[in-house]
């Protein structure tokens, strides 16, 4: 008669074993799966609000630049809250020079300049420099600019986001004395079927 012995029994896996311990490896592996899918989800989630806010920024800030270097009395006709305007045409001031040689000093200024809201259905925000003319150059500064601004609804006369202006676009202006208040919101997609957006506002003096 051939006996097993128990030393032997012992020394290998059973069937059972293998199927227990096989089970509790996928399950460790799908947790470790599920947290890092989770972490990547989040990390990607900051990432799009983080560029998000730094577009708007950046484009707020590219808009407030030129408008802070315009001559004041070239945009007098920007209208006062709770008006406003999508479209600033300004010029900059360049000094004093003896433009014609007779010795007479005169104010010299830049070419008509303007920053609007652009595209077939809006959308941009575009500077133009010399618009409307034969040698008309202009230059995109920001995308994914809203035709209405968030929290308004267009078109009902009330100011709904309480900014103090009615119905403004995603880019509107307004007049204070010799500052102008810009408004700025931006809405992307964010890759879920949703939108990420943004709304900025910032007010700047003319520097003449």
């Amino acid at each position: 008669m051939t006996r097993t012995s128990t030393s032997s029994r012992k020394s290998g896996f059973t069937l059972l074993e293998m199927a227990v311990a096989l089970v509790l490896f996928v399950l460790v592996v799908g947790n470790i799966y599920s947290v890092l899918g989770g972490t990547t989800q989040a990390l990607g989630e900051r990432n799009a609000s983080f560029e998000a806010d730094v577009q708007a920024q950046r484009a707020l800030d590219r808009i407030a630049l030129a408008v802070m270097g315009s001559y004041e009395g070239s945009i007098h006709a920007t209208s006062e809250s709770p008006s406003f305007q999508s479209v600033l045409n300004y010029e900059e001031f360049l000094g004093i020079d003896d433009v014609n040689g007779d010795g007479q000093s005169e104010e010299v200024f830049s070419n008509p300049m303007r920053i609007a809201m652009t595209g077939a259905s809006g959308g941009e925000v575009t500077w133009f420099e010399n618009p409307g003319d034969d040698d008309e150059k202009h230059v995109v500064w920001v995308k994914n600019v809203p035709n209405v601004a968030r929290g308004e609804i267009a078109g009902n006369g009330i100011d709904d986001n309480a900014n103090g202006i009615v119905d403004e676009t995603g880019l509107a202006f307004v007049k204070e004395g010799k500052s102008v208040r810009i408004f700025l919101s931006m809405r992307r997609p964010d890759g879920k079927g949703g939108f990420i957006e943004r709304e900025l506002e910032t007010i700047v003096t003319c520097r003449n």
